[in-house]
């Protein structure tokens, strides 16, 4: 794959919407759990979330974990819906990710997130963000 994609998931420690369900089916993701990530991708990731970080620090133990990087919000409404995801898209085009998995509508997604496509599925409906 010339391409990367990233995954929201549901939560920052224990996700059930995990980027492994990508790498399974043949995806190249740029999140996940890892045996190991170097410190160096690891603070390029923070980079990445530090907006979403920055609205809840208690939601999230990212500097003490030093095996997983995910995509989480804090702005998750009582529909379950998403209001807006506030991450570094210009570094997200940077690492070559061209798309988001969502469980989730994001409901105001920025300039930067196109909606391409919803799968539904058993276990979940699947949104699929092109980055721009």
């Amino acid at each position: 794959h010339q391409y990367r994609v990233i995954c929201l998931t549901d939560h920052p420690s224990y996700p059930k919407f995990s980027p492994s369900i990508f790498l399974h089916n043949g995806f190249y993701t740029i999140d996940g759990y890892s045996t190991y990530y170097p410190y160096s991708y690891k603070m390029i990731f923070y980079e990445i979330i530090k907006k979403e970080i920055d609205k809840k620090p208690e939601a999230y133990s990212f500097k003490t974990v030093g095996n997983r990087v995910y995509v989480c919000t804090t702005d998750t409404l009582k529909n379950g819906n998403v209001r807006s995801l506030d991450i570094n898209y210009s570094l997200l085009i940077k690492l070559n990710c061209q798309f988001l998995f969502s469980t989730k509508i994001i409901e105001q997604p920025t300039e930067h997130l196109e909606l391409l496509n919803k799968f539904k599925g058993i276990y979940w409906n699947i949104y699929i963000y092109k980055i721009k």
